[in-house]
C-alpha cells in the first residue's frame, strides 16, 4: 500500500521529498492498533491511511480531527466507520472495494472439488470487516446446497491452532478460509496447517496458491491501482470527505499444481 500511495501522490505532484511517511504495523495483532494509532496522532501528522476495518476503528479512536483515508474491502457503513456513503461526516473518508458477494461461489467450487465432504469447515474472523455479510451469505448457499458446516473462528495465531485441533476432530472433509486481512498476514501458518492435518481448503487470495495452498478463488481487484489513483483524490478532499466505492465484479480461480512446500508445515509450528 505504501509503494501505491507514494506513486499516487507523485503522480499528483507531491514529490517524496516533499511528504514524509511514517508507518505502523500491527502484524495481524488487533489489539495494537488503539496503541500505534495512538502514536501517529502524537507525531502528529497530516492525515493518516488505514487498511482494513480494525484499524480504521482503531484510527478514529484516537482522532476526532486528524483526516483518516481508509481502503477497505467491507461495506463503510454497514460496518459504522461513516455515517453514509455520499455524506460520511467527520474526518472519514476513503476507497471501498464492495464487490458483490463471492463467498457463496467460493463455497460452492469447494463442495464441487470436494463433493464427498460431509461437513465442511468454515474458518473465520471475527473481527474482519466482511464477517457478517460472508456469514450470512456462506449459512444461506450451504442450505441451498444441502452441505453441512463446521463454523470455527480464529483472530489470533494461538486460536488459529485451536481451530484447526476443531477442524481435525470433527472429521470435517474441507476447510473454506473466510476473507480478511488477519488471515493474510498467516498464509504460512494457514497452508502448513492445511497440509499437516491433510485437509483441502479453499482461501480467498491467490497470494495463498502462490505460496503453496491448493485453492483460491478470488474477485479481481486491482488494489495497489486503485490505491494509486484514488488515495491522491482522497486526501485533497479530506476535508469534505465523500466514499468512493469501487466494484470489481469479474472474478478469478487459482489451482495448485504441487503440494505445500514441507517448510510451511514446520514453519507453522515454529511460529
Amino acid at each position: 500500500m505504501i509503494a501505491a500511495l507514494r506513486e499516487g501522490l507523485r503522480d499528483s505532484g507531491y514529490s517524496s521529498d516533499k511528504v514524509l511517511i511514517e508507518s505502523r504495523w500491527g502484524d495481524g495483532r488487533v489489539e495494537q492498533l488503539p496503541k500505534l494509532a495512538r502514536e501517529l496522532v502524537a507525531l502528529p501528522v497530516a492525515a493518516i491511511v488505514a487498511g482494513g476495518v480494525p484499524a480504521v476503528r482503531a484510527t478514529k479512536a484516537a482522532t476526532a480531527s486528524i483526516p483518516i483515508i481508509f481502503v477497505t474491502g467491507a461495506d463503510p457503513q454497514t460496518e459504522g466507520l461513516v455515517s453514509s456513503i455520499s455524506r460520511p461526516g467527520g474526518n472519514v473518508t476513503g476507497v471501498s472495494f464492495y464487490d458483490v458477494p463471492i463467498a457463496g461461489k467460493r463455497l460452492a467450487l469447494l463442495h464441487e472439488l470436494v463433493p464427498n465432504a460431509e461437513v465442511i469447515a468454515v474458518l473465520q474472523d471475527p473481527n474482519s470487516g466482511v464477517f457478517q455479510s460472508e456469514t450470512r451469505e456462506i449459512e444461506t448457499t450451504a442450505r441451498a446446497m444441502g452441505q453441512k458446516i463446521l463454523s470455527v473462528k480464529a483472530q489470533s495465531e494461538q486460536e488459529i491452532n485451536a481451530a484447526f485441533a476443531t477442524v481435525a476432530k470433527s472429521g470435517a472433509g474441507a476447510l473454506f478460509v473466510g476473507t480478511g486481512s488477519f488471515f493474510n498476514s498467516r498464509v504460512g501458518q494457514l497452508i502448513g496447517l492445511a497440509a499437516l492435518h491433510a485437509i483441502p481448503a479453499i482461501y480467498f487470495s491467490s497470494n495463498f496458491v502462490g505460496a503453496g495452498g491448493l485453492l483460491a478463488f478470488e474477485r479481481v481487484q486491482p488494489t495497489a491501482t486503485a490505491a494509486r489513483a484514488f488515495m491522491p483524490l482522497a486526501f485533497s478532499r479530506a476535508r469534505s470527505p465523500a466514499i468512493f466505492r469501487l466494484n470489481f465484479r469479474q472474478s478469478s480461480s487459482w489451482l495448485s499444481t504441487s503440494r505445500p512446500p514441507r517448510h510451511l508445515v514446520s514453519q507453522s509450528l515454529l511460529r
